[in-house]
């Protein structure tokens, strides 16, 4: 499954040149024309057989790296055409992008004395799905030649392909999402593009509403083991359902979600009667009722404001006689 989307703009990272500026990527892209990536990414050129320029731009196919939806294995039903010209074959070099995923976690190119530049993670991850680049005066494939030892190169793709075998990122890693142009690039075929983007997550907190006006008091408590049910679409189309119960504070939490649209169901506390009244306040202060409004996630969002409040009904009586 894809998520048609738009590459609007390229850029080369600023500013450029020389590791020790501490260039992050590539590229930098500009994506638009969907609700669940947008923005500025950290971008990486996949396949070298084929052209990509500053001045590409227009509709693309995303692909994740990895199947949905518990998204931990790479995905082999992506499209072999990614991969045109590996000498791995589509097949083995889909196996191989848990390694690139493990390698853009590693961050080496946010610290400039990590000792690797951008220009040699580039020519790394390259290799590692089977294109055998060597830069050279004649051929630099837009990287800075004096940021490229040999050395460094085969020792990110021999940690790669070891330590990032069978590599799953977790809820605050990068996730790799895989850009393949929508039609021939002025008649051509275009690089696709490999770009870091981020899960999201989903929460917060079930309170005993003692006062039943749908607003969180500082004198009212969380609700300890309430269940709290997740489901949604995520970007690329599969479903997702997921429970959990609350903490000893009455907070819950849905981390490591593909960035989607999600709805939040309560179920009633045991020893509790009815639900607080919904949206009596400020996002962070109300209740969400029983089921919540749908929440678009974006990459890296972090939604702590779907709670709920819980109360239990008075009663008042006693006895009418004959005196």
């Amino acid at each position: 499954m894809f998520l048609s989307a738009n590459i609007s703009a390229l850029s080369r990272p600023a500013p450029f040149g020389s590791s020790v500026s501490g260039v992050p990527s590539y590229w930098d892209a500009t994506l638009t024309g969907n609700p669940y990536f947008v923005g500025s990414f950290d971008a990486w050129c996949l396949n070298v057989t084929q052209p990509i320029n500053a001045s590409f731009k227009g509709p693309v196919n995303l692909y994740s790296s990895y199947s949905g939806p518990a998204y931990t294995v790479p995905d082999s039903a992506l499209p072999s055409t990614l991969f045109n010209g590996s000498s791995l074959g589509a097949a083995d070099a889909i196996g191989r992008l848990d390694s690139v995923n493990w390698l853009l976690n590693q961050r080496y190119t946010a610290d400039v004395g990590s000792g690797f530049s951008w220009s040699e993670v580039q020519v790394a991850l390259w290799r590692i799905l089977g294109y055998d680049v060597t830069p050279s005066s004649g051929s630099t494939f837009g990287l800075v030649l004096a940021d490229v030892q040999e050395a460094d190169v085969s020792t990110l793709v021999n940690n790669a392909l070891t330590t990032g075998d069978g590599f799953s990122p977790g809820a605050d890693d990068t996730f790799a999402v895989l850009a393949q142009w929508q039609n021939p690039y002025n008649g051509g075929i275009a690089q696709p593009l490999v770009i870091e983007t981020r899960f999201a997550k989903l929460g917060d907190f079930v309170w005993h509403d003692r006062d039943a006006d749908g607003i969180q008091d500082a004198n009212e408590e969380g609700i300890a083991g309430a269940t709290v049910t997740l489901t949604g679409t995520d970007a690329f189309g599969f479903a997702v359902t997921r429970t959990v119960a609350t903490d000893a504070e009455g907070k819950y939490l849905f981390s490591r979600l593909v960035p989607g649209n999600y709805q939040v169901t309560f179920t009633t506390p045991t020893g509790f009667d009815a639900v607080s009244p919904r949206q009596q306040g400020g996002a962070a202060v109300d209740s969400d009722g029983l089921v919540s409004d749908t929440v678009v996630l974006t990459s890296g969002a972090d939604n702590r404001t779907i709670d709920a409040g819980f109360y239990k009904s008075a009663s008042l009586g006693d006895r009418v006689w004959l005196d």
